[in-house]
């Protein structure tokens, strides 16, 4: 330790306290080390104290009493600078340790101010060193061997075994609402690296019965010291009233303001605690709650076997009970809401019409009792919307139990019936036997109608994994397949499905459980099914088929996805990972998709089964490319620019990347390479910097995806012009006729003109009306080619009037 350290030590320590007369006050002790006399702590060898302490010494024997005695620092085992001096006073008699009454010299020293390690010593260096037993007893007595006796300083070993050490308790407390209404309650959150203490509570707002109400309320578990109130105030804020608590490290203490407590304002707890110099605080707002409860909407709409939102608006308020029913619907549930967390006014409560109002486990359909129509789990009828919010309680009232005078089932036969029923809000849970709720704050209505079958769709999308696509992200990504339509063998299948009623059944289950699976508490059990199947099989070949599975360990071949919101259910199927029975895709092949539900399902009856079908088929094409502007060699010209575009087409979805390389194997060899994305028409492009390659350079082009070519490799040559070179024309054949005769002589001359390998016709001349008609093939540019032709039919007729 430098000297330096030495003076800033010496002057943090000059604040310790030496009390000389011990004052019998009885408060509880927190330390964790040592056994408490009165507020302090028995001094002890080898204890840690905390901060702020005070620990009592006894002489063990007379030969200190009177003596002045000192606290010195200890460092590395070795004794260093003085803190304070003390002496053990003789003068008045005390009960000490041992319970005897005499004059033995007792002293009672702070901690305050100190960190670290200490030990009493009878002087300065070379001094004894005092080992304070169990018991606060200063032994000094003198010996060598013995660690119950007092040694020379100079002697590290016995100095370890001799010094007690002063550590600081670190401690703070946090509200875990900044406000609150009265009529509820919240935490105070303890943090310290103490295991147990005692704290003080007291606010510059409020008196002792105030503090007794909030803090030892008959509803919560703090342990309150009731015996230990006081008026008093250690730090002398203001000689404040405060309470006493004893609490451990982590621990949360429970702070109610309770319905009468009607004073609005902001509240300060200061908290310390008792025995040491730790000490924090926290405030809080308290309302005087003015309630209300309503319903979000007058109306819920939904259709039988999906799951209805029941929002409820809380203002000054977080808990309040939902009940839906009543006799004339021979259905009656209640329950009750809490606003948690964000408390942010509102709680919407999912009703699953599934699930409400029957028993867990199966029940057998009526007609079939080897399948199972529906199958009910305990306690999922009912959730919430919002993790922060929760259900408290949930009551389903019958005439057997709750409400006798009641003609109400306890369990529904079916899942819960159409039609219209009663939601009432209300502060209470109380129901008399007539069915009136006490408390009512809104009612509304909750309307089920019947659940659709409305429609179906296919989609595909780049591909990827089936359980990385997500319908809310990635839609953007898709494009829709018509009805009969193509996908290659890489896409991702995307079936949509459009229908109502099964969100409650749907809810939390996997697609092998909904539409997958054979066994009696699988989809088919709940009459939902779909098939993708072979439409075009080789003939004595049994038809291939989709294996509707989730994963094989590794990577999901295939998803469902479901957006109740809108009644629509995605089943994504990642083509070039599927799974199928009896042989496997390929290009060429015709599938159909079916999804139907069948009677199974509680809402379908064997008439209604047939509007229960949806159907849509696609075929498989394989993955290529092409490359657009080939002439008539199939190969590609282009002119060597900055800039230069190589456009083409792709049967792939669009959104796929492809990779175009173009490369030169030449005295110039090169290799370039750029990304394309296909575009919603199937075409795509890419552009090359190919402001370095010299015109009449030839080179390939190929199109490629995750590094398999999917095109022809395609030949292109560098040029300076793209533009074909016009050849003159020729002619082929003149065949000239004279037709004489009257009353006017004919002229019919038939010529053939061949430009660019294509034959133009003028069919004939009529030489006295001088009319010609000039009919060029299909695709023939129209004025220039007309022209040149005009010119040669001009020669011919010339030579025609010679002959006449």
């Amino acid at each position: 330790m430098t000297n330096t350290n030495k003076k800033v030590q010496a002057l943090l320590f000059s604040a310790l306290m030496v009390i000389s007369v011990f004052g019998g006050v009885v408060a509880f002790s927190g330390s964790a080390f040592g056994t408490a006399v009165g507020s302090a702590e028995l001094a002890d060898s080898g204890t840690t104290f905390w901060q702020g302490q005070d620990i009592w010494l006894e002489n063990g024997t007379t030969t200190a009493t009177g003596n002045t005695l000192q606290i010195r620092t200890v460092d590395d085992n070795k004794v260093e600078g003085l803190v304070t001096e003390f002496q053990l006073d003789v003068g008045s008699a005390t009960k000490n340790v041992k319970g005897d009454t005499q004059s033995i010299g007792t002293a009672k020293i702070s901690t305050s101010g100190l960190e670290g390690y200490y030990v009493i010593t009878a002087g300065g260096e070379g001094s004894k060193v005092y080992i304070a037993n169990a018991t606060g007893e200063l032994l000094s007595a003198t010996g060598v061997t013995s660690d119950q006796f007092a040694h020379v300083s100079p002697n590290t070993t016995h100095i370890g075994n001799a010094k007690f050490e002063v550590t600081v308790q670190t401690f703070s407390v946090e509200l875990d609402d900044s406000s609150i209404d009265s009529g509820t309650t919240t935490t105070l959150d303890i943090t310290s690296n103490r295991g147990t203490f005692q704290i003080r509570v007291s606010s510059p707002e409020l008196d002792e019965d105030d503090l007794t109400d909030i803090f030892a309320a008959a509803s919560t578990t703090n342990d309150v010291n009731s015996a230990s109130k006081t008026d008093e105030d250690d730090d002398g804020k203001n000689d404040r009233e405060s309470i006493l608590i004893n609490v451990e490290a982590g621990e949360s203490v429970q702070v109610e303001f309770d319905a009468d407590f009607d004073d609005d304002g902001t509240y300060t707890f200061d908290v310390e605690v008792v025995d040491t110099d730790a000490e924090s605080s926290a405030t809080i707002v308290v309302r005087d709650a003015d309630p209300t409860y309503t319903f979000a909407s007058s109306v819920y709409n939904q259709e039988r076997g999906d799951v209805a939102e029941i929002q409820v608006d809380l203002v000054d308020a977080t808990t309040a009970y939902v009940f839906i029913g009543g006799e004339s619907s021979n259905y009656l549930e209640a329950v009750q809401v809490t606003d948690g967390g964000d408390k942010d006014g509102k709680v919407i409560l999912l009703m699953n019409t599934y699930n409400v109002g029957r028993s867990a486990g199966s029940v057998s359909h009526k007609e079939s009792p080897d399948r199972r129509s529906f199958t009910a789990t305990n306690g999922t009828g009912f959730t919430v919307d919002d993790s922060d919010d929760s259900i408290t309680s949930i009551t389903r009232y019958n005439t057997s139990t709750t409400t006798t005078g009641l003609d109400i089932d306890k369990l529904l036969s079916d899942p819960i019936a159409t039609g219209n029923y009663d939601l009432v809000l209300s502060s209470s849970a109380t129901i008399s036997a007539a069915g009136a709720i006490a408390g009512e704050q809104d009612v509304a209505t909750l309307n089920l109608s019947d659940r659709s079958t409305d429609a179906i769709s296919l989609h595909r999308a780049p591909e990827s994994n089936a359980s990385s696509f997500d319908p809310d992200d990635d839609w953007g990504d898709t494009t829709e397949v018509a009805d009969g339509g193509s996908l290659s063998l890489d896409d991702l299948l995307i079936v949509k499905v459009q229908m109502s009623g099964v969100f409650g059944h749907i809810a939390n289950k996997d697609l092998e459980t909904v539409l997958g699976g054979v066994a009696a508490d699988s989809g088919k059990a709940h009459g939902m099914n779909m098939t993708i199947k072979q439409t075009d099989a080789t003939s004595n070949q049994d038809a291939i088929v989709f294996a509707l599975t989730t994963d094989d360990g590794t990577a999901a071949k295939a998803q469902m996805y479901t957006d109740a919101d809108n009644n629509t259910f995605f089943v994504v199927i990642d083509s070039a990972d599927a799974t199928t029975t009896n042989g496997s895709l390929a290009k060429g092949q015709d599938y159909k998709v079916k999804v139907w539900i069948d009677e199974y399902n509680p809402y379908v009856d064997d008439d209604s089964e047939s509007d229960n079908e949806l159907e849509i088929e696609f075929n498989y094409v394989k993955e290529e490319a092409s490359v657009s502007g080939l002439d008539a060699d199939d190969d590609l010209r282009i002119q060597p620019e900055a800039a230069s575009v190589i456009t083409g087409t792709a049967s792939v979805a669009p959104g796929t990347e492809l990779s175009v390389r173009v490369r030169n194997t030449g005295d110039n060899a090169f290799l370039k390479t750029q990304t394309a994305d296909v575009a919603s028409d199937g075409t795509w492009s890419a552009t090359f910097d190919l402001s370095d390659v010299v015109v009449g350079t030839e080179f390939s082009v190929v199109v490629l995806r995750g590094g398999a070519e999917i095109s022809d490799e395609v030949d292109v040559e560098a040029v300076a012009d793209t533009a074909t070179p016009t050849a003159e024309p020729k002619i082929v054949t003149r065949t000239i006729e004279v037709i004489r005769g009257t009353p006017t002589p004919q002229t019919i001359v038939e010529v053939q003109v061949e430009i660019q390998e294509r034959t133009v016709v003028i069919e004939k001349v009529i030489e006295n009306v001088r009319t010609v008609r000039v009919t060029p093939t299909p695709g023939q540019p129209g004025f220039g080619l007309a022209i040149a032709v005009v010119a040669l039919l001009a020669a011919a007729l010339l030579a025609v009037r010679r002959k006449a």
